[in-house]
């Protein structure tokens, strides 16, 4: 898993200092929070491991020069969210979390990513003092990244592995060739997906399956066959989610090809 965009000594140079600066600031301050919340739901927030106090100094000091040039005409017109909402990451952490977690499943860490990397080229952020705390900043990420890796190993989530998925649905986080794409908590394409890797090889039933995910047709004594089409449906909202979050387009088609219907049955996921 990635921890750095790239050298703090690679300064990028964009149209004036002030969005330089500010773009800058928001790049690190992205990667800083992705680690801070990475692998936390509001089911597992009481397992939450809360940074040290050299981690939220130096992620405040970004914060204030990333403040500081958020006035300038030219960075209020960039199409990028403003973070100062996660300013103190911790207070009132459950609004905090799932503000993020939105943030990520929408889509909008792509689109400002794309953003950054557009905005700023090649060199010269000529601000020491701003490196400074990006490197302070960097080393208490790191440090933080190491011991949620540590807590991770003695107790790690539960798993489901198929081909080059991985999902783990206490975190709601799904792995495609070890790139991370987290989802929207309790979205039921993904619940689809982990029923039939819990089968796999093995036809489940259309009521099964919109028991477990909830569908909005599913109540109580419905027949199997009249659960058909919602369970169709919700299969090619995966696929659309899938390739709305970026997963390559062949390894959608690859997962896509081994879901076999059955008309009367249900849906087998093949080996």
């Amino acid at each position: 898993m990635w921890l750095f965009f790239g050298d703090p000594h690679n300064r990028p140079t964009v149209r004036n200092q002030a969005t330089a600066n500010y773009l800058f600031c928001q790049q690190e301050i992205m990667k800083a929070l992705y680690h801070l919340y990475y692998g936390y739901t509001q089911e597992n927030i009481n397992k939450f491991l809360f940074p040290e106090y050299d981690f939220t100094a130096s992620l405040n000091d970004v914060f204030d020069f990333y403040k500081d040039n958020s006035h300038d005409r030219v960075v209020k017109k960039l199409p990028v969210i403003d973070l100062t909402l996660w300013k103190n990451p911790i207070d009132e952490l459950p609004k905090k979390l799932a503000d993020w977690r939105f943030y990520l499943s929408a889509g909008d860490w792509d689109k400002d990513a794309i953003v950054i990397k557009e905005y700023i080229k090649d060199d010269n952020i000529n601000n020491d003092r701003l490196f400074h705390y990006v490197y302070d900043l960097r080393v208490e990420t790191a440090r933080l990244f190491h011991q949620k890796q540590v807590d991770i190993a003695q107790s790690p989530p539960q798993r489901f592995t198929y081909h080059d998925f991985i999902l783990e649905p206490s975190t709601e986080t799904l792995y495609v060739k070890e790139q991370l794409y987290p989802y929207k908590p309790g979205a039921k394409p993904f619940i689809l997906f982990r029923v039939l890797i819990e089968h796999v090889g093995e036809f489940v039933k259309y009521i099964r399956l919109a028991e477990e995910t909830g569908v909005n047709a599913y109540h109580k004594g419905v027949g199997n066959s009249k659960m058909a089409r919602p369970i169709q449906d919700l299969k090619k909202e995966l696929l659309q989610k899938l390739k709305d979050m970026g997963v390559p387009q062949q390894t959608i088609d690859d997962l896509d090809g081994n879901m076999v219907p059955s008309i009367h049955v249900g849906y087998k996921l093949q080996k």
